[in-house]
């Protein structure tokens, strides 16, 4: 008998509908406030996938998979691929993660950053995570006021997410007006008796890719978009990788 499995937007599912309270963070309210960075079911990372930019593909193609999706309103975000069924983390280990590079939105914890009207970006902090105040919390600021390193290496990161949300548009438009986005499914056979179906993606087109010319191909490259669009292809070679993670957690289950 055959087992197929639809993958779900798990990730995101979750990250907008628990109860959040997210505020402006300073270094008053906020003094005395810790943060556990590590990553741990219990603070939501056992997710099968999550959200990530072009800023990173660079380092994700060298152990993920990188997808795309369409939101509600019919735009295309990327994707990583981090399990088979729905909240399986295969790179997630006890308060460890298994791998060279965690994509930077699971970096984030429960921060965000904010944009005011006419004002400079800040750094918000959801009080409601579990993540906050806990016995192996690292503090978000010295005792004179001043960023602790843990802080101001979110900070680099909530600023590679910002960057990367304005290139990921800009990214898929080249995409789209080039003809290069093609919807895929993915049928993944683990052995005789499990299969999954993985519907709803979409990946570069790699024959289209391949027949690019003239003034598109010197404007991809000049942009940059030629060697994001090398590292998507390229990290289909990973799919293998979570299969065979996902083989070697079945047999230890059994």
């Amino acid at each position: 008998m055959l087992t197929k499995v639809r993958l779900l937007s798990a990730f995101w599912f979750l990250k907008f509908c628990i109860m959040t309270n997210y505020v402006t963070l300073d270094n008053i309210t906020h003094a005395e406030v810790t943060v556990d960075p590590r990553p741990s079911s219990q603070y939501g990372d056992k997710v099968n996938q999550v959200r990530v930019f072009v800023t990173e593909f660079e380092d994700l193609q060298r152990e993920y998979v990188i997808f795309f999706r369409k939101d509600e309103a019919g735009k295309f975000y990327p994707v990583t691929l981090l399990g088979l069924d729905l909240d399986e983390n295969l790179f997630l280990k006890d308060m460890e993660w298994d791998g060279r590079y965690i994509p930077n939105i699971l970096k984030c914890g429960p921060f965000q950053i904010g944009i005011p009207k006419n004002g400079e970006p800040i750094i918000k902090i959801d009080l409601k995570s579990p993540r906050v105040n806990t016995p192996n919390g690292l503090p978000l600021f010295k005792p004179n006021g001043g960023l602790s390193p843990y802080l101001k290496h979110i900070s680099k990161v909530l600023n590679k997410v910002h960057i990367g949300l304005g290139m990921n548009e800009q990214f898929f438009q080249e995409l789209s007006d080039a003809r290069l986005i093609e919807a895929v499914t993915l049928d993944l056979k683990l052995d005789d008796s499990t299969t999954y179906s993985v519907p709803e993606l979409f990946s570069i087109n790699e024959d289209a890719f391949k027949a690019l010319r003239g003034a598109v191909l010197e404007s991809f490259h000049s942009s940059g978009l030629l060697a994001l669009c090398h590292y998507v292809l390229a990290s289909r070679n990973n799919m293998k990788v979570l299969i065979d993670r996902k083989i070697i957690k079945t047999n230890s289950s059994e």
